[in-house]
C-alpha cells in the first residue's frame, strides 16, 4: 500500500438529480492518463454512487481542495473549467457514515406486518392500506376505502405512514 493511500479520507459531493454516473464518468475522464487532471490522479482514490442517495456522490481523496481541484470549484483561479452537474463538496464523511450511506436496503426496510403505508407509484397512488405480508421486493398490501382490495406490489413503490 502506498503512503498516500493511508491519508485517504471518504467526502461527499452534491450533484444534480439524476446526473450522478455523468459527474463520476467526467471526473475520470479528468484523471484519465490524457486527461486534464492527471498530475492529481494518485490523490483521488474510488468514485462511489449508490442508487438511494439521489444527488450525492463518494470520492475518496487526500483532501477536501484535490476534490475541488479536479471539479474545477476552487478559491483559486485555475484553467479548469467547473464540472457541470457538480454543486458542491459538502465535506468529509466518517467511516461509520460512509458504511451507513452505501449499504443496500431493502426496498420494504421499514414495512411491517399491520403498519399502514402509502402507495406512492401506479393506479392507485396515494391511496393508503394496512401491510398483511412482504418478502425483500413485495409488498401484499389491503386497500382501506369503499372497496376492499388487496393488491401485490413492488416495495420500493410503498411508504410506511406510520412514522
Amino acid at each position: 500500500m502506498k503512503e498516500s493511500e493511508n491519508k485517504m479520507k471518504q467526502y461527499i459531493v452534491k450533484t444534480m438529480n439524476g446526473k450522478e454516473q455523468k459527474v463520476v464518468d467526467e471526473m475520470l475522464a479528468r484523471l484519465a492518463d490524457f486527461g486534464s487532471m492527471k498530475k492529481i490522479k494518485d490523490k483521488i482514490g474510488d468514485l462511489t454512487y449508490v442508487e438511494h442517495m439521489k444527488g450525492y456522490i463518494f470520492v475518496e481523496a487526500e483532501s477536501q481542495i484535490v476534490i475541488e481541484q479536479l471539479i474545477g470549484k476552487t478559491m483559486v483561479r485555475t484553467n479548469i473549467l467547473p464540472m457541470k452537474n457538480v454543486k458542491k463538496v459538502i465535506g468529509e464523511v466518517s467511516d461509520e457514515e460512509y458504511n451507513t450511506y452505501t449499504k443496500e436496503k431493502s426496498p420494504t426496510e421499514g414495512l411491517d406486518i399491520g403498519t399502514i403505508a402509502t402507495i406512492q407509484k401506479g393506479a392507485f397512488k396515494g391511496e393508503q392500506g394496512i401491510v398483511l405480508s412482504k418478502t425483500d421486493e413485495r409488498v401484499k398490501i389491503e386497500i382501506i376505502g369503499a372497496i376492499p382490495m388487496i393488491l401485490e406490489l413492488d416495495g420500493k413503490y410503498v411508504v410506511n405512514t406510520n412514522n
